[in-house]
C-alpha cells in the first residue's frame, strides 16, 4: 500500500526537482504586455478558492507495463496541510497516508507499521532544488504558481509572459534560473488545461487538467494526468476525482505510536518494492 503514495511522491519531487535552463525571451509592446497581464489575472481569478478542501480520489499510476490503483480520500488546508489517505474499497479502513506541510512529507505505511519522513533538507539534496508547499498545493488544485512564491499579485505576475499557440490557447510562461514553466490555458473559459514543467537533458513534467466542476463560481479539475518523460522512461499518473466539498476547519494530524518502526531513506526499496 504504501507504494502508491510513494509514486505519488516520487511525482511532486519531479514537478519541481528540475534542472536549468534558458530561454529566450518575446519582446512585448507595452498594450500586449498589459493585456498579458490581465488576462492572468482572469485566469487567477477562475481558478478554485478554498479553505478546507476535500475529495476522494482514485489514483492509478503506470509505468512500463505495470500498474497500480487505490483509492483515496484528500484533504487540503489552505497554505497549511495536505493529507491524502489511502482506503480499502468497500471498507473503508485507512491502510496508508501522506502528510505534506511546510516542514517537509510524512509517509505511513499503517498495515505494516511503518513510516518514513522527508525533511525538506531531505529532498533539496535529492533533488538539487528547495520543495516549495505553495507549488505542490498549486499542483494539486490547478493553479498558477511561481516556484518559490507564496501566491500571485500584481507584483510577481510581471514576471509572467503570454502568447498564443497553434490551437489558440493561451500560453502564460516563466522562465527561471533552475525551471521552466509553461501553462497552457483554454482562452474562452479562463481554464488551465496543461502545466509543463521543463529541465534540461530531456526532462519534462506535464500535468493536464480536464472535467472541470464549478465550485462557488469558481472552477476546480476533477481529472488530473500527469506524465514524466525523462528519456528512457515515462511515468503516468491519473487522478479521478469526486465528491468534492469545500467547508471550514482543521486537519487532524496522523499520531504515530510506539508500534511504529521508523525507516531511512536509504531503506525506501526494501520498504517499497520496485514498481
Amino acid at each position: 500500500m504504501l507504494r502508491n503514495i510513494s509514486l505519488f511522491i516520487v511525482v511532486i519531487i519531479a514537478a519541481l526537482a528540475v534542472s536549468c535552463r534558458t530561454s529566450k525571451q518575446e519582446v512585448r509592446t507595452n498594450t500586449e504586455y498589459e493585456n498579458g497581464q490581465k488576462y492572468i489575472e482572469s485566469v487567477m481569478q477562475n481558478c478554485c478558492g478554498f479553505d478546507l478542501l476535500s475529495y476522494k480520489m482514485k489514483l492509478t499510476a503506470s509505468a512500463n507495463t505495470q500498474s497500480i490503483s487505490a483509492n483515496c480520500n484528500v484533504k487540503i488546508k489552505k497554505d497549511k496541510f495536505i493529507s491524502i489517505s489511502v482506503v480499502l474499497p468497500i471498507l473503508g479502513i485507512e491502510v496508508a497516508r501522506m502528510e505534506i506541510d511546510h516542514n517537509g512529507l510524512l509517509l505511513v505505511d499503517k498495515w505494516h507499521k511503518k513510516y518514513l519522513t522527508f525533511s525538506n533538507e531531505d529532498i533539496k539534496n535529492m533533488c538539487g532544488i528547495e520543495l516549495n508547499y505553495y507549488s505542490i498545493q498549486a499542483l494539486m488544485t490547478g493553479h498558477l504558481f511561481i516556484p518559490g512564491e507564496k501566491h500571485l499579485n500584481k507584483g510577481n505576475i510581471r514576471h509572467l509572459l503570454t502568447s498564443k499557440d497553434e490551437s489558440g490557447n493561451i500560453v502564460i510562461a516563466l522562465s527561471g534560473k533552475t525551471y521552466r514553466l509553461d501553462f497552457t490555458t483554454i482562452a474562452a473559459s479562463r481554464q488551465i488545461a496543461q502545466t509543463e514543467v521543463a529541465a534540461r537533458e530531456g526532462k519534462k513534467m506535464k500535468w493536464h487538467y480536464n472535467k472541470y466542476n464549478k465550485q462557488e463560481n469558481r472552477q476546480f479539475p476533477t481529472s488530473i494526468k500527469v506524465e514524466i518523460e525523462s528519456h528512457p522512461q515515462k511515468f503516468y499518473l491519473n487522478m479521478d476525482i469526486s465528491r468534492i466539498a469545500n467547508s471550514t476547519g482543521e486537519i487532524e494530524k496522523i499520531e504515530l505510536s510506539d508500534r511504529y518502526e521508523k525507516a531511512s531513506i536509504n531503506d525506501i526499496n526494501k520498504l517499497i518494492p520496485s514498481f
